[in-house]
């Protein structure tokens, strides 16, 4: 297992998960599920995903639906197989 620091540095290294995207300055966005939503709550690390502060703010300015329409990704999906990273570390 991996620490968590260094997983949210191997997912920075990843670059932005929109496809085509070079874009640096990466961020890391807590992906919400029905099992992790609602006030107060914060989602678990492992449903971080990687987007620069573009998409990002795109992301949180549009909403998730939107966002996941124009640009043809799961986050849910996306996160639940980055989530993996730790698992198949030493």
């Amino acid at each position: 297992m991996i620490t968590e620091r260094a997983r949210q540095k191997i997912l920075r290294e990843l670059g932005c998960l929109v496809p085509g995207c070079v874009n640096a300055g990466i961020e890391l966005h807590h992906v919400r599920t029905a099992a992790t939503a609602g006030v107060g709550l914060k989602p678990p690390d492992s449903s971080l995903v990687p987007l620069c502060s573009a998409h990002h703010r795109d992301l949180h300015r549009i909403g998730w639906v939107t966002f996941q329409r124009r640009h043809g990704i799961n986050l849910a999906s996306e996160a639940a197989l980055l989530a993996q990273i730790d698992k198949e570390m030493p």
